[in-house]
């Protein structure tokens, strides 16, 4: 039978108007299909998020509401985070929330965390799929680190609510994907005030801005995509800001993004 790329590939071929997320899509995808477009156009449209569901200062899910005025709530829920997850408490170390679905991906996270786990630090790896040996190889980190690394599965209605909480308690997110046809994941953490660590690809290349050493400037924090010593990087360089003059600046300039 013809494979998902194939049925895609024939529907741009016979549409009007081909929409994708973001510029970098659209360049890949009219690379990737050529002539047999011929001169349809590809539109950009960037995605956004739904503030009824993610919203900081609403959130049923969050055991305190909180927003780029006020973020004395975030840090009630970076403490009930660490709670939840039986870490030490502890309020000047990153807490960094690990989200993503692409096994590959989470490998080579798997491959380079004991090197991030010699900081201070405590890494929270949140529905990693159930592929490739990557559960296993998350299991291996929390036996070897538990207070500074934990796996849940987000399986069932606590995990939904951790899924927030998770959001709402990290200073940073690690975003895991080779492809980022969306920058869904993103948004979302900086609305909460959490710095993205993200690969420089797709919709994310388009959408975070990369910080500069002063942190003067950015969005995030980017490294080069399906690159494990890049990936390394990036985690470094994001541990490293934490705490530094500018880092608040930072979290406040993330969650004042509009994204809606």
């Amino acid at each position: 039978g013809v494979g998902a790329e194939g049925v895609l590939a024939a529907g741009a071929r016979r549409a009007e108007v081909i929409a994708v997320g973001s510029p970098s899509v659209a360049k890949t995808l009219a690379e990737s299909l050529g002539d047999s477009i011929g001169n349809r156009e590809i539109r950009a449209i960037g995605n956004g998020v739904d503030e009824a569901t993610w919203n900081p200062l609403t959130d049923p899910e969050l055991p305190a509401r909180f927003d780029p005025v006020d973020l004395r709530g975030k840090a009630r829920c970076k403490a009930e985070l660490q709670r939840r997850l039986e870490v030490p408490v502890k309020s000047d170390i990153p807490v960094v929330t690990v989200l993503g679905a692409e096994p590959e991906a989470w490998r080579r996270f798997v491959k380079v965390a004991p090197r991030a786990l010699r900081n201070d630090v405590q890494l929270f790896a949140l529905g990693a799929p159930d592929a490739g040996g990557v559960r296993d190889g998350l299991a291996e980190l929390q036996d070897r680190w538990p207070d500074r690394f934990q796996f849940r599965s987000l399986d069932g209605k606590e995990g939904g609510k951790l899924d927030h909480l998770a959001r709402a308690g990290a200073d940073l997110a690690i975003i895991l994907t080779d492809h980022a046809p969306d920058a869904t994941d993103p948004m979302i953490v900086q609305r909460y005030g959490a710095v993205p660590v993200a690969p420089r690809v797709g919709a994310i290349a388009d959408t975070v801005v990369d910080c500069d050493a002063n942190l003067e400037s950015g969005t995030g924090f980017l490294f080069a995509a399906k690159d494990e010593e890049e990936l390394l990087g990036g985690i470094r360089r994001a541990i490293g800001a934490f705490g530094r003059d500018g880092f608040e600046e930072l979290r406040v300039r993330v969650m004042r993004i509009d994204s809606s």
